[in-house]
C-alpha cells in the first residue's frame, strides 16, 4: 500500500485533520504497458480513523460520525 495523497480538511466538530489517500498496484505489472494502474485501497485520517466518501472532498469518520471537508482541488 502507498500513500497517494494527502491534504487538510476540516471536522463539523471544529478541528483540523489530515486525509491520507492510500492505493495497491492492480494487475501484473510486468504485463502491463505505459503508467501503472492502481485502485484506491484506503481512505483515513492520519490516525488510522476509517472515512467514508460522501462526495467530492466530503468525508465522514466511520467511528464517530464527524464530517470533514477539504477545500483541496485534488481531494477526492
Amino acid at each position: 500500500m502507498i500513500l497517494k495523497r494527502l491534504y487538510a480538511a476540516r471536522g463539523s466538530d471544529g478541528e483540523q485533520y489530515e486525509v491520507h489517500v492510500y492505493a495497491e498496484p492492480a494487475g501484473d505489472a510486468a504485463h502491463h504497458h505505459g503508467p501503472p494502474v492502481e485502485h484506491l485501497s484506503k481512505i483515513c485520517t492520519a490516525t488510522g480513523q476509517e472515512l467514508r466518501v460522501l462526495s467530492h472532498g466530503h468525508y465522514q469518520i466511520v467511528e464517530t460520525g464527524v464530517f470533514l471537508t477539504a477545500s483541496d482541488p485534488q481531494a477526492i
